[in-house]
Formats: structure tokens, C-alpha cells, sequence
């Protein structure tokens, strides 16, 4: 699988407004990366052309409004699977995060970042397609 960090649409999509594309970038999680490194790492994406303290990141949780990552502990549940997103993590590497950073607004300083949620298995589908029996209830 391809992570690298700039998008690479297919040529017959013609030419894209950079600002509606998505990036990816790998977040290693030991030792536990602070904001200012998550956010420089991020700005490597979008051609480094803003310091740490001139971008907003930003994540959510289903379909809440994005909430502005300002502590540690957003910072953690913003680039973790768990709960919200765990089901959807099929990476074998436990030691890094793939984010996708996607601008919010045209001057791309204001980011929200998920984690890279993989395509669900096989097993997962029919899990969820599975209609429960009316004894598994009662």
C-alpha cells in the first residue's frame, strides 16, 4: 500500500484544486508524539508553508462538529482508533497511526486529521449484516 504523503490522483481527473485534496501521514506513536511534532509533521505534506503556531488541527467523532485539538489528551484521542474508530484499523504496525489531513479551509491552515480507517473485512460485512435472531434478545 502507498502512504506517501502527497496525493497522486489518477491524470484523467484532470487538474484538482489543491485545497480538496487529502494527505497521509505516518505518525510513529513511541515515544508519544507532542502536538508541535504532529503538526510539523503534517506541514511536510502542505510544502512546509506555515510554522506549528500559524495551524489549527482539528478532529471529530462521528458526525459532531470538529473540535479544535489544544491539549495533550485531544491530541491522543484525535490520533488513536480507539473506540470510535477501532473496528476500522487493520494495520499491523501498533507503533504508528496513518492520518489523513484534509485543509478546512483555502488558506490550508486550518486541518482536520482521522485516522486511515482500512477497508472493512470480509468477516466485519456480514457482522454487521447479520440481522440478530429474536431469542438473542429476550
Amino acid at each position: 500500500m502507498d502512504l506517501s504523503s502527497h496525493p497522486q490522483p489518477p491524470p484523467e481527473y484532470g487538474e484538482i484544486d489543491d485545497t480538496a485534496l487529502c494527505r497521509r501521514v505516518i505518525i510513529p506513536l513511541e515515544p508519544a508524539p507532542t502536538l508541535n511534532q504532529v503538526k510539523l509533521a503534517i506541514l511536510r505534506c502542505f510544502e512546509d508553508q506555515y510554522t506549528p503556531k500559524q495551524i489549527t488541527l482539528f478532529s471529530r467523532s462521528y458526525d459532531d462538529e470538529p473540535y479544535k485539538i489544544t491539549s495533550k489528551s485531544a491530541l491522543e484521542k484525535a490520533i488513536s482508533y480507539d473506540p470510535d474508530w477501532n473496528d476500522l484499523n487493520e494495520s499491523d504496525d501498533a507503533d504508528r497511526v496513518v492520518l489523513t489531513v484534509s485543509a478546512m479551509n483555502c488558506e490550508e491552515s486550518h486541518l482536520l486529521i482521522l485516522p486511515v480507517t482500512w477497508p472493512a473485512s470480509k468477516y466485519q460485512l456480514l457482522q454487521a449484516s447479520t440481522i440478530p435472531s429474536f431469542d438473542a434478545l429476550t
